[in-house]
């Protein structure tokens, strides 16, 4: 008398690898392969810093405490202005490539408790990096140095103004005096306070010339430490894809090793 025949078992993930741990391993091995084959032939890209420093050098010594927190601060909004149209296009076209490609390629970020901005930009190769990592720091500090201009024009302007203001009311008030025959006393003060306000606008008038005619204010931004050479990516996603394949391969394998130890399990249930 023959036995009843056995029903087949389902074999787990586990015990079908192992089984069949050539089944397992093709894909992986192929997989790994096939990442580690593109990330050497794909082409790197590039990164560079350049770090700006934000804050004048000629500060006194009593009030470096106060100026490093206000400068941390600038930091933080100079930071944001990386960016900014009128950096990149001037930027980018002192290295001669693409404004729209450059604002994808550049970032700024100030470093944490200090008054340092870190300025990172990408290139196809490390000059292309290193030469758009500067040629935007100079940029950040001339759009700085603009704004900054403007701010000062905008203040002596209205300086001059009250200062004219002032000139026009001594000249009024010594002309009245004149023609009322005021004491020598009266008509002195009158003199001297509308000699004082004729220097005083003609002072600021000088100084508001100066700064339209474009004379940088004091440097508060500094290239503090140009980029010189890139960091490539090629060995980081080289790592990241053939992970990628291991894990894929692995899914893959430990499917294929399953299918092949349940297979008449399957036909079973199919019948």
């Amino acid at each position: 008398m023959q036995p009843p025949p056995q029903t087949p078992q389902f074999r787990g993930p586990l015990e079908s690898a192992f089984r069949h741990r050539g089944l397992v391993l093709l894909p992986v091995l192929a997989l790994v392969a096939a990442g580690a084959v593109i990330g050497l032939l794909r082409e790197p890209d590039y990164e560079a810093e350049a770090r700006v420093s934000v804050g004048r050098v000629d500060a006194p010594v009593y009030t470096l405490d106060e100026l490093l927190i206000a400068n941390t601060t600038l930091a933080r909004n100079y930071a944001r202005l990386v960016g900014a149209e009128p950096v990149v296009e001037p930027a980018a076209s002192s290295v001669g490539i693409d404004a729209s490609d450059a604002r994808d390629d550049v970032s700024g970020s100030p470093l944490p408790g200090s008054s340092l901005i870190s300025v990172e930009a990408k290139g196809d190769s490390e000059a292309e990096a290193v030469a758009l990592a500067n040629a935007t720091s100079r940029a950040l500090i001339t759009y700085v140095e603009d704004l900054n201009r403007r701010q000062e024009s905008g203040s002596l302007l209205n300086r001059f103004r009250d200062a004219a203001r002032q000139f026009d009311a001594a000249r009024r008030r010594l002309q009245r005096l004149q023609r009322q025959g005021a004491g020598a006393a009266a008509v002195d003060r009158a003199r001297l306070d509308f000699f004082t306000q004729q220097a005083r606008t003609e002072a600021i008038r000088l100084q508001y010339r100066n700064n339209e005619g474009g004379l940088p204010p004091e440097g508060l931004l500094q290239l503090a430490l140009p980029a010189v050479d890139a960091d490539s990516d090629r060995w980081s996603v080289l790592q990241q894809l053939m992970l990628i394949g291991l894990g894929a391969g692995l899914v893959l394998g430990l499917g294929l090793a399953l299918l092949r130890e349940n297979r008449a399990l399957l036909s079973r249930a199919r019948a």
